[in-house]
């Protein structure tokens, strides 16, 4: 049984199901062998069942196959030439970080990368890099909970984007 139909203690709504795009495998084998990077099965699972879209209301987001083709090799230019993580040598080296695939990204500009068998954020607005887990699902939920680049909810200081049963949304988005 795959991570995908038993999501650990997260809750799951799907608030748009009509604007999922969802991929194939041949979609996933045709960007793996454009970008030279194979994707863990978590991603795989996910991006074939559910597709690509927003989770967290609209804070999320996990790209396409498709998306992650066109932008992968920008990504790694820019990230050559505008690289600051230098404080998170420790957890992952810029020579990795240049290595690596960018499967998603938050609302506030924070980047999620996949390499050597591990997802990290880079953040966009902090100089260090956090390792975030081996499955997609794992960067996911620990992105909503942490919620990095955004101030704790005034009222309960908070970070995650859940109700009040402690349910996720995942809206689709149009990207």
């Amino acid at each position: 049984m795959s991570d995908i139909a038993n999501f650990a203690n997260l809750k799951w709504h799907i608030t748009n199901p009509s604007e999922l795009k969802s991929a194939t495998l041949d979609n996933v084998r045709k960007c793996e062998q454009q970008i030279g990077h194979q994707f863990e099965q978590n991603y795989i699972d996910w991006i074939t069942q559910f597709g690509s879209g927003i989770f967290g209301g609209t804070y999320v987001r996990l790209f396409s196959p498709n998306e992650i083709a066109q932008t992968h090799f920008e990504r790694i230019e820019r990230y050559q030439e505008y690289y600051f993580w230098e404080d998170g040598a420790a957890v992952l080296s810029k020579e990795h970080v240049l290595q690596s695939v960018c499967v998603g990204d938050t609302f506030s500009g924070d980047e999620l990368i996949y390499v050597n068998g591990e997802y990290y954020i880079l953040p966009r607005d902090e100089e260090i890099i956090y390792a975030v887990g081996k499955k997609c699902i794992q960067a996911i939920e620990w992105q909503l909970i942490h919620n990095i680049s955004n101030a704790p909810d005034e009222e309960t200081g908070d970070y995650g984007h859940c109700d009040e049963n402690g349910a996720y949304y995942f809206e689709a988005g149009d990207f």
